[in-house]
Parts: C-alpha cells; sequence; structure tokens
C-alpha cells in the first residue's frame, strides 16, 4: 500500500524554494552546474529518495546526466539505461508532455518489463517530467529528456503540488537548455516571485499596507516575511485569502475561480460574503484566535462549481493583510476521481441518491455535512440539531443519550420545508473522517404518511368498537395457518367470558355453544374453508349459571 507524502514546510516556504532554484539554474553557465543544481534542490524540495535527468543522445543512446541520491541507495550516475518498454509504453506520451505517476511499482497495471527495470534499481514509486524544447517555428517540442524523482525506502503517494514542482523545475531547465544550445545570452525566466527581505527603514508590514493600497499583491507571514501573492498563481493548487473581519474574499489565485463560481478575480473579491449563519460567524472567529497562536487547521469541503459537488482537502492558515489585520489562507487540494477509492465513490454516489436522510453534526450539534435527500427537506440551514424537533426536548434528549454513549431512536415530529412531518431517526456517535474528531451521524426516513395511516386506523377502530358496543356485536377471527384467534372486546361480554382469561383457542371457542350448536359452527367453518363460501347460523351459548342465549353468527373466509 502507498504511504502519503507530507510536506513539512509551508505553501509559502516550497514557493521560496522554488524561486532560489530558478535563480540559480539562470546563474550558472554551464549546463553540468545548472542539471546537478536542479536534482539537488528538488530532490530537498521533494523530500524524496533520488532525482535524476534522463538525457536523450544521438543515435539513440540515452544516460543519466545528473543525479543526486541518499547514501544508502546505489547512483546511477553516467549509466546508459535500456528500458525495452519505453519506446512502445512512455515515449509518444513524454513527447506530448504528458506526466507518469506510479505510487507503487507492485500495483499490477505496469509493464513486466518497467517493473523489472525500476526493480533492478530500488524504486518502488517514481514521478516522470518531461523536459521538452520548443521547436523552430511550425515543428513541435522536441523531447530533450526526462526529470524523475525515486522513492526508494517505501511506496509513495505522490500528490499534485509533487507534480507541479517537478514540472515548474522540468519548464526553468527546458528554457535554460534552449539558451545554452542556441547560444543566446542568458535572459531573466520571470521565476516565481515570492521573496523574502529583512526590516530596514520600514517594516515589512507597512510595506504590504503601501502596496495593497493600489491592489492586494501582497501579504505577511505571521514570522513578519512579505509573500507576493502572484507566484501562487504558479500552481495548480487553488489558493485564496479570506478576509475574516470583513467578510470579503482578499485575494485568489487563478486555479480556485473554477471552484468559487468565478469568471474573475475582481469578480470574486468583490462579493459579500456577509450572509452566514451565526454559528460559521462563530466557527470563523475561533479560527482566527487559533491562527494568532501559529496553529493550522485541515477540513474538507465541498463545492459545486458546474452542479457537481467537488471534494477540496483545504489547509486553512492565518497570513497577515493591510493592517495587519489576520486573515485566513487556504490551500486546497483537489481529491480527483482517479484517488479515490471504486467503494468510495460507489458509496458517495449511493449516499448521493439515496431516499434516506444522512447528516453529520459535531458534538456541539452543529451541521457539519447532509445529503442531498436531507438538503431537500431542510434546505441549506447551519440550523443546529436540537432546533430542527418541533419539541425541543426530543432534541435535548436525544443529546444526552448520545453523549452516554448509547444510540437514541425515536419517531419525532421535526420541522422540515414541507412543514411539520413525521421522521423515524437513529441518531449514533461515529469518527469524521477527516478531523478523526468525533461526530454524530443521523439516519432518517419521512413516516407522515404512516403515522396518518396509523392514526386513522386508530380511530377507525375506535368507532367499530363503540359501534359493536352500542349494537351489542362482536367478531373473532381465526388464523387457521398459526391457529391463533382474536376476539374484539364486545364479545367477551357477550359470550360471557373473563377478559383475563384471554382469547381461547379454537377447541375452547367451540365449548362455549351448546354441543349442537358446536358441531355445526365446526361443520359450516370446515365449509367456508373448502369451498370458500360465507355461512350465517343460529347459536345456542352456554352461560356459567346454565342458561342458554341464543346469538346470530356470520362468518367468511379472508385470503
Amino acid at each position: 500500500m502507498s504511504t502519503k507524502q507530507t510536506f513539512s514546510w509551508s505553501l509559502e516556504k516550497i514557493l521560496e524554494k522554488l524561486s532560489e532554484i530558478v535563480i540559480q539554474i539562470n546563474e550558472f553557465g554551464d549546463r553540468e552546474s545548472i542539471l546537478q543544481c536542479a536534482v539537488a534542490e528538488t530532490r530537498v524540495l521533494l523530500q524524496t529518495d533520488r532525482v535524476i535527468i534522463y538525457r536523450f543522445l544521438p543515435h539513440g543512446d540515452s544516460a543519466v546526466l545528473a543525479e543526486s541520491v541518499g547514501g544508502e541507495w546505489p547512483p546511477m550516475l553516467g549509466q546508459l539505461i535500456d528500458d525495452p518498454c519505453f519506446e512502445t509504453t512512455w515515449l509518444k506520451g513524454y513527447s506530448q508532455g504528458q506526466t507518469s505517476s506510479i505510487a507503487d511499482i507492485n500495483s499490477g497495471h505496469i509493464p513486466a518489463c518497467h517493473i523489472e527495470l525500476l526493480d533492478r534499481l530500488q524504486v518502488q514509486a517514481n514521478l516522470v517530467v518531461p523536459i521538452l524544447l520548443d521547436g523552430k517555428q511550425q515543428q513541435s517540442p522536441k523531447l530533450w529528456g526526462l526529470l524523475i524523482a525515486h522513492q526508494c525506502r517505501s511506496p509513495r503517494q505522490w500528490e499534485p503540488l509533487d507534480i507541479q514542482i517537478l514540472q515548474h523545475v522540468a519548464v526553468q531547465l527546458s528554457l535554460r537548455m534552449r539558451q545554452l544550445e542556441s547560444h543566446h545570452p542568458v535572459l531573466p525566466n520571470q521565476p516565481p516571485q515570492l521573496e523574502t527581505a529583512p526590516a530596514q527603514t520600514v517594516t515589512n508590514i507597512e510595506r504590504v499596507n503601501r502596496q495593497n493600497s493600489l491592489e492586494p499583491d501582497s501579504a505577511c507571514s505571521l514570522s513578519g516575511d512579505i509573500i507576493h501573492l502572484r507566484a501562487f498563481d504558479l500552481l495548480q493548487n487553488p489558493i485564496w485569502i479570506f478576509d475574516i473581519e470583513h467578510w470579503q474574499m482578499r485575494w485568489a489565485n487563478q486555479a480556485s475561480l473554477y471552484l468559487w463560481n468565478a469568471a474573475t478575480r475582481q469578480e470574486l473579491t468583490s462579493r459579500n460574503f456577509s450572509d452566514v449563519s451565526e454559528s460559521t460567524r462563530v466557527r470563523l472567529q475561533s479560527y482566527l484566535q487559533q491562527f494568532e497562536q501559529g496553529q493550522t487547521l485541515s477540513e474538507r469541503w465541498t463545492f459545486n462549481p458546474a452542479g457537481e459537488p467537488v471534494s477540496v482537502g483545504c489547509r486553512c492558515s492565518g497570513i497577515r493583510i493591510d493592517g495587519g489585520r489576520l486573515a485566513m489562507l487556504v490551500q486546497g487540494t483537489i481529491e480527483t476521481v482517479d484517488r479515490i477509492e471504486p467503494e468510495t465513490l460507489r458509496s458517495i454516489e449511493a449516499l448521493r441518491h439515496t431516499t434516506l436522510m444522512v447528516s453529520l453534526y459535531s458534538l456541539e450539534g452543529l451541521l457539519l455535512l447532509q445529503n442531498q435527500a436531507a438538503l431537500r427537506c431542510y434546505g441549506n440551514t447551519d440550523n443546529a440539531f436540537v432546533s430542527r424537533f418541533v419539541d425541543d426536548q426530543v432534541g435535548e434528549r436525544a443529546m444526552a443519550v448520545l453523549k452516554s454513549g448509547e444510540v437514541f431512536s425515536a419517531e419525532a415530529q421535526v420541522i422540515t420545508l414541507a412543514g411539520i412531518r413525521w421522521h423515524e431517526m437513529d441518531v449514533r456517535c461515529s469518527n469524521d473522517p477527516v478531523t478523526g474528531n468525533p461526530m454524530w451521524l443521523v439516519n432518517e426516513k419521512d413516516i407522515t404518511d404512516r403515522q396518518q395511516t396509523e392514526t386513522a386506523l386508530q380511530q377507525s377502530e375506535a368507532r367499530l368498537s363503540e359501534a359493536q358496543r352500542v349494537a351489542q356485536i362482536g367478531n373473532w377471527e381465526w388464523d387457521v395457518i398459526t391457529s391463533k384467534i382474536t376476539w374484539s372486546p364486545q364479545l367477551f361480554e357477550i359470550v360471557g367470558r373473563n377478559r383475563a382469561l384471554g382469547e381461547p383457542t379454537y377447541e375452547e371457542n367451540l365449548q362455549l355453544y351448546h354441543p349442537e350448536s358446536a358441531e355445526q359452527l365446526h361443520q359450516l367453518v370446515l365449509r367456508s374453508l373448502s369451498h370458500g363460501e360465507p355461512y350465517r347460523l343460529r347459536l345456542r351459548v352456554l352461560g356459567v349459571n346454565g342458561s342458554i342465549r341464543y346469538i346470530e353468527g356470520r362468518g367468511q373466509v379472508q385470503l
């Protein structure tokens, strides 16, 4: 199973490191120094075991021109590598700018010849990005080489940020190699505009304030370093800064505009986000307090950019904007379909289309998530769990039961978009798969129609019982399969049987009549069962004191 590499650096430091790599690539004048700098610094940035540059030489040969590798792994520098799978499997894709990401060489979908090569090199996971040189005039780009990262100690689930880092370095190398091959003078390649500078006559925050008086191109980290926001546009991950105090988007990179359904950055930053629930305000204000203490929060948010939900892992931290105020920097990672397990995808699809209402709440009773059925029932609201009930005491009783570790099950009236409805619900404690914190899982089913039917039936039975009492009519049923007999309350009075004795068996029922009447009744019942014919007869009932009462009996078979 592949492992997930987690960067120990902040995104700001990663961008700063990328800037340093680009600067060094452009400062060195010889190819060997350029390539060696690129692999060494990239390996540090990716925190991986080996990074190489694999060059395609004239006459079909290829070799490792530059390498940075950990001491425990065999070096590859200068080796000519024969990959029998390369031309048939990889060459066309790399020539078109495609990347290759293998999280685990033993995953089962890799050609055997390539697995053999990687295994010989002690590679368990690799990431490959092509280095392409622009063709002359209308010619297609030329595949100059490959920038490759190896994970040797274990499999590794490569993140989108890993791929973007390698792609960015490969682009800078392609530009630099083109310059060297064409003997052009070295020109700046517009490296990421992320830099740090010590405070001089004015503080960094004051410098940011002046720049932001025109447009928000800069912000300030909690440590006081200036962050040039344009550098974030280099990344394909969505990144934005939200001003919690003014409830406005302060800045967003191009990749985040899609999530927010915004055509331009100006459109997004002009929106007013103040129409939020009180619980959301309280939650975000608590975030500011945690950011002040240097904490970072991880959450999973769902966006609907094109009418379809997109799950985004959000890493939230503090960042200084104008006036030194603290805002929220959000770094998103979109969970792409090919990285989600098939079982998870099917579960999500089933949850989306089921008529069962499913909601998740925090232990404080705040809404975390609801599926489409729950959304149609309650609407897009942040209402607390207790406020859903017509009777608040039901919600409070549920919370008390849940806090004791028990499962709460009940039928209760709730307030929905369609008015007051009856819901059958099951509430239990579970763990949030995103944060690991305890949460409440609520399953609900609308039983209003059933409740109304049961109520109508109870009322009908009550009216029938009253009518039978007034008319001195009783009825009984005999389930032939189970031999169970059911009597109406009035029948006990008619035949003079004590209710404490309960309903008699079929044989006991016959003993309540005169022997001749009992035999008549039994024969008619048998005939009715065999032919389906109804019967009607006069019966003599034996009283407790030996007296005889006459009653009329009617019966029919029901299937």
